[in-house]
């Protein structure tokens, strides 16, 4: 069967990385998080990992399959993230007061 013509392409992370590596190009990562929180935490991890080799790398995350009642679940892996982000690159979480 032929892709649709609509059909969205994708470049892996790492090897779009790869590609990147030297140089000071702004990359802007977005990627689906997988279903299970404890899951989405290991994987924003590796992207916590591959901005210490590149520092201009943006990333965002989308999960279609979460609903407003997972609302609280999302906050407290914000949280855990941003603590674990100030360990990493001492840095202080900017909250927005809004969780």
């Amino acid at each position: 069967m032929a892709a649709s013509r609509w059909a969205a392409r994708y470049t892996e992370v790492d090897d779009a990385l790869a590609a990147l590596r030297g140089t000071t190009v702004l990359s802007n990562v977005g990627q689906e998080l997988p279903d299970d929180l404890e899951d989405a935490y290991r994987f924003i991890l590796r992207d916590f990992e591959r901005y210490a080799e590149h520092r201009y790398m943006l990333f965002g995350y989308t999960g279609m399959q979460w609903r407003v009642a997972d609302r609280p679940r999302m906050v407290a892996l914000h949280r855990r993230l941003d603590a674990e982000w100030a360990v990493r690159y001492r840095a202080t979480p900017a909250h927005s007061g809004r969780h």
